[in-house]
């Protein structure tokens, strides 16, 4: 039966009408509101946990590579070595500890050995070996200079290195240095960051967003955009 407009029930419902939509569209308001804050919540807790595991796992990759590398700079401060058993060593170094992707022992050309400079990287799977020597001037490198105004071991800014992994990475290195204080070597491990790519990639759950990571100087070291790293 339809409805005469000029009916008493036509026009309750009209006057009715607007009130109801007015209360309908609060609803509906309030729960977009809470829906949004509680979705953006939700989002935080997942990036706070995002960024707290990384860091967590950062220190500890970067623990173990510092106790490698120092222990073994330590080795080379309290003996004298042939090239052939610094070329040991190095080799050892990378194939005994999985998250270094390649390690070498500079010595100082400005003492009394030779400039030699063997160094050990992952291919595939085994090992590859150069001399740095032969690739560039590695003591004029960052890497090699700044543990020996430190005195200390230092992590450098991530770099593509070119002439040695041929890859994005950063270096640990630590200063060998006789009882005197002179420095013999400095011993580096390199780790890739390759894997930053590949862990980001695993935990950005939410459709449409993704994870990246900047260096201290500002510089993007992992994103899915590649041509936007360093």
């Amino acid at each position: 039966m339809s409805l005469n407009r000029n009916t008493l029930a036509f026009k309750l419902m009209l006057y009715a009408l607007p009130p109801i939509l007015i209360v309908l569209m609060l609803i509906l308001g309030i729960y977009y509101f809470f829906s949004k804050n509680i979705l953006l919540q939700n989002v935080s807790k997942q990036g706070d946990y995002i960024t707290a595991a990384m860091v967590s796992r950062i220190q500890n990759m970067s623990g173990n590579v510092e106790k490698a590398i120092d222990g073994r700079a330590l080795l080379l401060a309290q003996e004298s070595y042939s090239q052939y058993e610094v070329k040991l060593l190095t080799h050892d170094l990378v194939d005994l500890n999985k998250m270094i992707f390649g390690s070498t022992v500079a010595m100082n050309p400005a003492g009394d050995l030779d400039a030699f400079s063997p160094y050990y990287y992952r291919s595939g799977d085994t090992l590859a070996y150069v001399d740095l020597v032969e690739s560039y001037p590695y003591w004029e490198q960052h890497w090699f200079l700044e543990p020996l105004k430190q005195g200390k071991g230092i992590w450098t800014e991530p770099y593509f290195d070119e002439g040695g992994g041929d890859i994005l990475m950063t270096t640990y290195s630590s200063p060998a240095c006789n009882r005197s204080g002179e420095l013999i070597a400095v011993v580096t491990g390199d780790v890739s960051l390759e894997w930053l790519k590949t862990h980001l990639e695993s935990v950005s759950d939410y459709e449409g967003g993704f994870s990246f990571i900047v260096s201290n100087t500002g510089n993007i070291i992992s994103h899915p955009d590649t041509e936007l790293i360093l």
